[in-house]
């Protein structure tokens, strides 16, 4: 992909220049897959597909099942971390001696993660953090938090916090990145 911005060149004089650029980078391009194919390692083998998939999920499922339940039972954020922390611990541990069946027990984990969280919605119970599913998460807006900027705000929504800063200056102070300048509406660019 190409991008590119000039004010009062024609289309046909841009396309020229990205084409003069594409060809001057030929030779580094040529150098880069060079070096490429002189310093690369053999590719690892992929691990052997586990042929006891099946009795490994089951053994996980019977052996995690209630600790991730009792998990996103719980309302506060740093319990519920620390219990599937240890939950987590406990599925890999199962599996210490064998590397293929750990990572296959990390994996699996995530996927039981999800199983229980989105069965609990399914099934219509609170979310985790004891709302049921009509309830908003408290929101609070609050402005002026900084006073020696010329404006800042924090928004708080549940335990997700977001902070806002602004402070003006002189067309000197202006950012010249073309690419962050295109994220700013073009009315802000004129107040500048």
């Amino acid at each position: 992909m190409v991008e590119s911005e000039a004010k009062e060149l024609s289309e046909e004089t841009m396309l020229g220049a990205v084409t003069f650029g594409h060809k001057g980078f030929q030779p580094v391009i040529e150098a880069i897959i060079a070096l490429a194919e002189t310093c690369a390692k053999e590719p690892w083998p992929l691990a052997v597909p586990l042929p006891e998939k099946a009795a490994i999920e089951d053994e996980l499922r019977s052996l995690l099942a209630a600790p991730l339940d009792a998990a996103y039972r719980e309302q506060g954020k740093q319990e519920r971390s620390n219990q599937l922390d240890a939950a987590k611990k406990l599925a890999l541990s199962k599996y210490a001696d064998d590397a293929a069946k750990q990572g296959f027990a990390g994996k699996f984990f995530k996927e039981l993660e999800k199983e229980i969280v989105r069965g609990a919605i399914l099934r219509g119970d609170p979310r985790i953090d004891g709302r049921d599913s009509k309830t908003v998460r408290p929101i609070t807006a609050e402005v002026g938090i900084l006073p020696r900027t010329h404006g800042s705000a924090l928004f708080t929504a549940g335990e997700t916090q977001a902070m806002v800063v602004a402070t003006l200056g002189t067309g000197q102070d202006e950012q010249n990145d073309r690419r962050a300048r295109r994220r700013v509406p073009p009315a802000f660019h004129a107040a500048l």
